[in-house]
């Protein structure tokens, strides 16, 4: 820790100088307003383009009244002024000392874009503004029940597949609504909250971080964002949706939304309720990968999170049959006069998961399968997530701004489990087989805090960033676990223990960066220092039953204490030549020089120490190149390291699965990544088509990939354990020569005689996973080859009807192990149609057919899903319905999967919810003032 106070005393330094420079800045304001009625334009982009050579540009979006505030360093400047459907307004303006004021900026309608109704679907749809694609929401006629994610499977380059949204190639991360946060990363929850008609404008870009937009000095870590922009005239009142069902076996789904709107405050609310396996939030269910038998697997994940890295553990859903009962509410508000822009979110999720799970493995050696296993799980859990996040940003002055982001997630997990497992041979003769049943109860208290402050000079191009940084992550778990294990090797033996483990990890981490930017010839400099230092205990106690049933034996082969700590130093130089903006054309190159100390201990069970020391140059290197008209092209290189966790140094076996033993590796090094990016965007605003590229690899030295030792008869380990025959023994090693790429090309684009919207996309992946099967290297290739088609109608809001095609074709081969390749080609073919012909009736359909060439049918048959609905509207402005659906109407759902690797092909098949029907009752709630 005492490493860091160089850099808290520079903190504490630059804090103090900073008082006295805030005091001089200037700043513009105004009304930007239609011309013809006076009514604001809300989500209007604004623009001040710096006259100097470094054309340094500065923005804001226009909030629900229309208004806007730059604050900007004196000078020249053009200011731009951009809305769907309108002129542009571009004028000169010089700002000085005091602010100025500009008032009402009146933008008068794009009349060749508004004039005909025939040309209106192609020439308002799409319009590029720097770099920045807005799509008119009018453009693109959905079914009057439609949510924001049903509009964002309509615009060309955007793909929605359970429920992830893609655009220009890359996973979309955040949801803004007119230029605010709306429920933080959970994409899926803030999309499905939206109607479709409160929205007029849709804008995709990538937004760059916190310290890029203030100092114009990028560093690489935008996020693909959407910002959704409201219609006029709903910027006070309520809207949302209730809705109920039940079936006649008990089945149940309940939930909706409401958004209160009162000028800049916002708070949105969002329920569910429901049995039948709908996860509306991205559910952080760590302790159910971690701390359960819900996310065991074949073995491959542990039982205990001690020292597990939490941010690895987010995942959306659970496998297996899920009742779920979810609260989360958002918060948005702007105050003290615009100062102050405050958001916050807090979702609560309780999950009770219900899991039947088959899952079969084929081990090879050479050319030739040298060990089947095969398992069966059953498990129950709960799991309880509470998750609050806050961010408030404050203009301290008109060049100083501080951020402050707290964030707190609590949860519990209770589960029980029971798992069979065996081993074989190719003949059919078993070499061991395990019975475990688990019960476990453990908690999970993490939270994160950063503080931001950063400042602009009176000279163009210089700022400074400083920021604190903060986590701390504190779980703790008690397990009881039961296991009989018969191995057949040579002579017939047995093995039974009845344990408890008493679990206990807390890591802390402290971090600062400062960064100084300062303008040299055309172009920016840019130093940074960014110390840090975590450390961390893992605690794991082993008890066995005594006679009386009570756990009071220590169990020293599985008893470990081990801490850790990591201490990193890590500055840079960086320069950027060119313009300021991200559509301006600019070249950036850098160097990081890194140095870290690893230092661990462990005792009991086995002992060891670990002290090591590694430096790391680590450079990067990025280019904006702007082309044609609405084409750019980015190019992107960087390295990173990543430090092994306590979990993978730590060297406690985790016999969660007899069959499948885990350990941890004390001589792990730290990886180091080497990653390139390319993008291209390319719009064609006049005929409404967006065409966009992307390709990305990323090479590893030291990476962090598995050992795996099978054993050929019973052998006791250091600890003490013993892996029967049969079994394997699965520790983290480093390799070098991981490879993984990915390349896609989409095109979306309006197909006016059919009366709908077209995208097709192609993608290639490459996949290298070095790795040790029974001490000899095995490399796996996997290579991946993608297409899909979709259609969507545009005709009327009233008929509603996409189609889509896509395939996957995977290739896997193995350097020393030709048994285990494989190739086989997935197709997933579906149709979806709302149609409301006439007085009230609603009839829908879904249909998704599934098919695998390559597969043996038994693994993955052919299924056919089909669901349906019937309503019927009625309430003046049709705001209730009644219904009818039913889901998997053939009842031909199977949760299965098939998964390469470097060790074994594996095929998993998890209980699946099958068919169900609804009676549903659901209610719109509209009411908008002035």
């Amino acid at each position: 820790m005492s490493r860091l106070l160089p850099a808290l005393l520079l903190l504490g330094l630059v804090l103090t100088a900073l008082a006295p420079a805030a005091a001089a800045q200037s700043s513009v304001t105004g009304t930007v307003l239609d011309a013809a009625d006076g009514q604001p334009l809300p989500g209007a982009t604004v623009f001040l383009v710096s006259t100097a050579p470094d054309s340094t540009r500065t923005g804001a979006a226009a909030d629900l009244d229309g208004a806007f505030r730059i604050a900007a360093p004196a000078g020249d400047y053009r200011l731009r002024v951009w809305f769907v459907g309108y002129l542009p307004l571009d004028r000169a303006v010089t700002l000085g000392g005091a602010p100025l004021a500009l008032g009402d900026l009146t933008l008068a309608s794009d009349a060749a874009a508004l004039g005909a109704v025939e040309v209106a679907a192609t020439r308002q749809r799409v319009e590029v503004r720097g770099d920045t694609t807005a799509f008119n929401a009018d453009a693109f006629a959905v079914n009057p029940d439609a949510s924001a994610q049903d509009l964002l499977a309509k615009l060309p380059g955007v793909v929605v597949e359970d429920g992830t949204v893609t655009a220009q190639g890359e996973t979309v991360q955040r949801v803004l609504v007119d230029g605010r946060e709306f429920f933080g990363t959970d994409v899926q929850g803030a999309l499905g909250s939206l109607p479709a008609e409160m929205i007029q404008e849709i804008q995709v870009f990538d937004r760059a971080s916190e310290a890029s937009r203030f100092s114009g000095f990028d560093d690489g870590d935008a996020e693909k964002t959407i910002n959704i922009v409201t219609r006029p005239g709903m910027q006070n009142g309520q809207f949302g949706r209730a809705y109920v069902g039940a079936g006649a076996e008990g089945e149940y789904l309940a939930g909706g939304n409401v958004s209160l709107l009162d000028g800049d405050r916002r708070i949105t609310i969002v329920g569910l309720t429901n049995n039948v396996d709908q996860q509306n939030f991205a559910t952080e269910d760590l302790l159910g990968v971690a701390g359960s038998s819900t996310g065991r697997r074949g073995g491959g994940g542990g039982r205990r999170g001690g020292g597990t890295d939490v941010s690895a553990l987010l995942v959306p859903d659970q496998s297996g049959l899920n009742a779920t009962n979810a609260l989360g509410v958002n918060y948005s508000d702007v105050l003290l006069g615009g100062d102050l822009r405050l958001t916050g979110s807090y979702v609560y999720n309780a999950t009770d998961t219900d899991l039947d799970a088959l899952l079969t493995r084929e081990y090879t050696t050479g050319d030739a399968v040298s060990q089947r296993y095969a398992e069966t799980d059953a498990a129950d859990g709960t799991n309880t997530n509470h998750q609050l996040s806050v961010r408030a940003q404050y203009n301290v002055t008109d060049r100083t701004e501080l951020t402050v982001e707290p964030r707190l997630t609590v949860q519990n997990n209770a589960s029980t489990g029971t798992l069979l497992g065996v081993t074989a041979l190719p003949s059919g003769d078993a070499l061991a087989q395990s019975l475990t049943t688990t019960a476990s109860d453990a908690s999970a208290l993490s939270g994160q805090a950063s503080v931001r402050l950063q400042h602009r000079f009176e000279t163009p191009g210089r700022t400074v960033s400083v920021s604190v940084d903060g986590g701390l992550s504190d779980q703790a778990g008690e397990s009881l676990q039961a296991y009989a294990l018969d191995s057949f090797s040579d002579a017939i033996s047995a093995d039974a223990a009845d344990q408890l483990f008493d679990t206990d990890a807390l890591t802390q981490s402290l971090g600062a960066s400062v960064r100084y930017t300062e303008p040299v010839g055309t172009g920016q400099l840019q130093l940074s220092y960014r110390p840090q230092v975590s450390t961390s205990t893992s605690d794991q106690l082993a008890f066995l039953a005594d006679g009386a049933g009570a756990y009071t034996v220590p169990d020293a082969a599985y008893t470990s204490r081990f801490s850790q700590q990591s201490v990193i130093q890590r500055g840079g130089v960086s320069y950027r030549y060119g313009g300021r903006g991200r559509d301006a054309l600019s070249a950036q190159i850098g160097v990081d020089l890194q140095h870290e100390t690893l230092q661990g201990t462990q005792t009991a069970a086995t002992s060891f120490h670990v002290d090591r020391t590694f430096w790391s140059v680590l450079p990067s290197a990025r280019l904006r190149l702007p082309l044609a008209e609405g084409q750019r092209l980015d190019l992107d290189y960087r390295a990173r390291t990543e430090t092994p966790s306590a979990t993978q140094l730590q060297n406690v076996v985790d016999n969660a699965n007899p069959l499948r033993l885990t350990a941890g590796n004390p001589d792990l090094d730290p990886a180091t990544t080497h990653s390139v990016r390319a993008r291209f965007n390319g719009t064609d605003a006049q005929g409404g088509s967006v065409l966009a590229g992307f390709l990305s690899a990323s090479y590893g030295v030291n990476a962090i990939g598995t050992s795996t030792t099978t054993a050929t008869v019973d052998t006791a380990l250091p600890s003490g354990v013993v892996l029967p025959a049969g079994a394997q023994l699965i520790t983290p090693v480093n390799v070098d020569g991981a490879w993984d790429a990915r390349a896609l090309v989409s095109y979306g684009r309006p197909v006016p005689f059919l009366g709908s919207n077209a995208n097709a996309s192609i993608g290639t992946s490459f996949s290298r996973t070095p790795g040790l099967v029974d001490g000899a290297d095995n490399t796996s290739d996997q290579i991946g080859l993608d297409g899909r088609v979709f259609l969507g109608s545009s005709l009327s809001p009233r008929f509603d009807l996409s189609l889509e095609y896509g395939a996957r074709y995977t290739a896997v081969a193995n350097s020393a192990a030709p048994a285990l390749d494989d190739t086989y080609v997935r197709h997933l073919a579906g149709a979806k149609l709302t149609w409301l012909p006439w007085n009230g009736l609603v009839v829908s359909s879904d249909l998704q057919a599934l098919h695998y060439t390559g597969l043996d049918a038994s693994v993955d048959p052919t299924q056919m899903l089909l669901g349906g609905r019937v309503g019927y509207k009625f309430l003046q402005g049709d705001l209730a319905e009644v219904s009818l659906s039913v889901y998997d109407l053939l009842d031909q759902q199977r949760d299965v999967e098939r998964t390469v690797t470097e060790a074994y092909i594996e095929d998993a098949q998890t209980t699946a919810l099958g068919r169900y029907v609804l009676l549903n009752l659901s209610y719109k709630l509209r009411a908008f003032g002035g």
